[in-house]
């Protein structure tokens, strides 16, 4: 399947995301939400494929921190947009938990994983935490080992 997401659209996008227009970003991801893209077309196409550039033109010094940090905040925002449709399907039978490895403080990418798997199973997620949350969740998993579970570190 092709994806709905052009070239055009994500320099759109990219751009609106990196001079901090959230209105415009929202007018585009709502316009493929209309066209019925499918979730993992626009995490990976749109979302993905546009913070990716923003890191890269962070690396290069052609962007602050400040600015990746709200393309970040902004990415999160509209992924709350399609969260009804990630959450629309019944019961899973397997279940899986999505966390940072310790001390990892990014968790967007995380997020994006658990939102996606989220479509299929049923998604604990625990985004970033420090080494002692990281103690805690060890015994969580052992005390769910029995279960249909899948556990992924990112």
């Amino acid at each position: 399947m092709q994806s709905l997401v052009t070239d055009e659209i994500n320099e759109k996008y990219l751009n609106a995301l990196i001079a901090g227009d959230r209105i415009h970003c929202t007018e585009i991801v709502r316009d493929l939400i209309k066209k019925e893209i499918q979730i993992p077309d626009l995490y990976l196409n749109l979302f993905q494929r546009s913070l990716y550039r923003t890191g890269e033109l962070w690396e290069q010094n052609r962007v602050s921190v400040s600015v990746e940090h709200l393309a970040t905040a902004i990415t999160e925002r509209l992924m709350a947009l399609v969260e009804p449709k990630i959450f629309a399907g019944g019961f899973r039978r397997h279940s899986v938990i999505v966390a940072c490895v310790a001390d990892e403080y990014h968790q967007i990418g995380a997020r994006m994983v658990a939102d996606l798997f989220e479509l299929v199973a049923d998604v604990e997620d625990r985004g970033a935490f420090g080494r002692q949350l990281a103690q805690g969740f060890e015994q969580d998993v052992h005390l769910l080992r029995g279960e249909h579970l899948s556990l992924i570190h990112i």
